[in-house]
């Protein structure tokens, strides 16, 4: 009606992808015209946003490190854990408790981080992210800097030498970055490091944001067996540490 647009509104399927405009003739106008979930600048950040969070992933895991150092591996290696234990607590009671402690530090900000993020996205897109994606996000976050503060206390329960409850949990730092870069590897092994939901949340982005280019990896990977391998490392390394600890004298 001149220059007055005419305005429809579509309910499309929760899993469309494209839309195809047709005129009345049947003649179409334009085809594949890309539907964007969250807006199109939505979609750009989901699409970046495990990336903008990798600073907090890659400085905390030495953050984790340095508490289990300080609450468990240096008071063992200089003797001080000898004064509590003097006291009404039990070994398990003070493992435990300081292990809880350095992990509920470690929860509290992950769920911290991303919920600022979370905050600031959807004030600047006007709409929420994707809501799987950050709480996977908040988990792998956890889980990931969990198994640090885990490989920290094993090794302080294995061995009195604090030194190497430093040096060893940084070196599998690096072994873990390192593993994910191996495209030769065989698909398994992206489990054997507690970064394989990090992995699963960029194959779950490049799969279902339409302004993501999404390159097929040569290790695809499932999120129950990541989320498996996420558990075992904070449980297992603790469990051995726990052991340890248990067995040898102070």
């Amino acid at each position: 009606n001149g220059l007055e647009p005419e305005v429809s509104k579509i309910a499309l399927p929760s899993n469309s992808n494209y839309l195809s405009v047709y005129t009345k003739e049947g003649v179409p106008v334009s085809y594949k015209i890309t539907i964007y979930p969250y807006t199109l600048l939505g979609d750009i950040i989901i699409n970046e946003y495990p990336s903008m969070l990798s600073l907090y992933g890659t400085l905390f895991p030495f953050v984790a490190i340095y508490l289990g150092y300080i609450m468990f591996s240096n008071p063992r290696s200089k003797g001080s854990l000898e004064f509590l234990l003097s006291r009404p607590i039990t070994k398990t009671e003070l493992f435990f408790n300081r292990f809880s402690a350095n992990l509920i530090t470690i929860l509290l900000a992950s769920v911290i981080t991303n919920l600022v993020a979370f905050l600031v996205f959807t004030v600047y897109i006007g709409i929420p992210p994707a809501y799987e994606i950050v709480m996977i996000e908040t988990a792998y976050l956890f889980a990931y800097i969990g198994a640090f503060v885990s490989i920290t206390y094993m090794v302080g329960g294995i061995s009195k030498k604090s030194e190497l409850s430093i040096a060893i949990p940084i070196a599998m730092f690096f072994i873990f970055t390192i593993i994910p870069t191996f495209t030769f590897l065989p698909e398994w092994t992206i489990y054997l490091t507690p970064s394989a939901l990090g992995n699963y949340i960029t194959e779950y982005i490049e799969k279902n944001i339409p302004t993501c280019t999404y390159f097929a990896l040569s290790q695809e990977v499932s999120l129950v067996p990541a989320i498996i391998s996420a558990v075992i490392w904070i449980i297992a390394p603790m469990i051995i540490g726990y052991i340890a600890f248990k067995k040898e004298d102070i």
